[in-house]
């Protein structure tokens, strides 16, 4: 009887310990998110049903700031794309008033790359978390 509790007591706690890694290995893309050139923030979050996500341009560089691209501060660009896979979303990403089918996946805790593409071509931008 000994043996058979010490065995289902070292399975319990490999168990566990096998659902915090998983747990730790996968990030939340949820925060705020810096073009790779600095050009750009978005403010990114889980919406929806809690696993779509969503995201809204927050802030502009001056020297990226005009009248074209101010009309999209604090406008929502990504809203509330399907979970397609642990770390990736896939949706509709509005970029200077056009429609982009695109791909969202979260690398790592503080890279994402984000994949747009209009018919044949093809675009993608990397942002960075900002530490906040």
């Amino acid at each position: 009887m000994r043996t058979l509790f010490h065995s289902v007591a070292v399975l319990a706690v490999a168990a566990l310990l096998g659902s915090q890694a998983v747990a730790a290995s996968l990030h939340s893309p949820s925060g705020t998110w810096i073009t790779n050139g600095g050009e750009s923030k978005y403010k990114l979050a889980l919406c929806g049903d809690g696993d779509d996500l969503c995201g809204i341009l927050v802030w502009l560089r001056p020297d990226a700031r005009n009248e074209a691209t101010e009309k999209y501060l604090n406008k929502m660009l990504l809203n509330a794309a399907p979970r397609v896979a642990s770390q990736k979303w896939r949706g509709q990403v509005s970029v200077a008033g056009r429609n982009f089918n695109g791909s969202i996946t979260l690398l790592d805790a503080n890279n994402i790359h984000i994949r747009g593409c209009e018919g044949a071509l093809c675009q993608g931008i990397d942002l960075i978390r900002v530490k906040d």
